[in-house]
């Protein structure tokens, strides 16, 4: 959903490097990727979600991926914190946390730029 318009935007859909963007209507949106897993984990419809998210469910089978090969444009993921010096010890405790997490769950997809 676009937040200027409140409009649903197309879903962008990419496959051996062709694009393809396609008006999906929907009865319920969010941005919260908890609340999509649980409608999805419900079967009330197909959602999208960042692989780290639906890997787990995928592997299992309680979701499956309706569209093979195709996939939806990769969102950026972004930690900000103070710069190290004032960086608290928790703080970088979670960043390693959460980046070692990033690491097995995406492997080589992870781009730590």
């Amino acid at each position: 959903m676009l937040a200027s318009t409140g409009k649903v935007r197309p879903v962008t859909l990419s496959r051996e490097g062709r694009k393809l963007a396609v008006d999906v209507p929907a009865r319920f949106v969010t941005t919260d990727s908890a609340a999509a897993l649980s409608a999805g984990l419900d079967g009330l419809g197909i959602i999208v979600l960042a692989e780290f998210v639906a890997s787990h469910y995928l592997a299992s089978g309680a979701l499956v991926r309706v569209l093979p090969g195709w996939q939806c444009p990769s969102l950026p993921l972004h930690l900000v914190t103070p710069t190290i010096r004032k960086r608290a010890a928790r703080v970088q405790a979670f960043m390693d946390w959460a980046h070692a997490l990033l690491l097995r769950r995406l492997g080589s997809q992870l781009d730590t730029r």
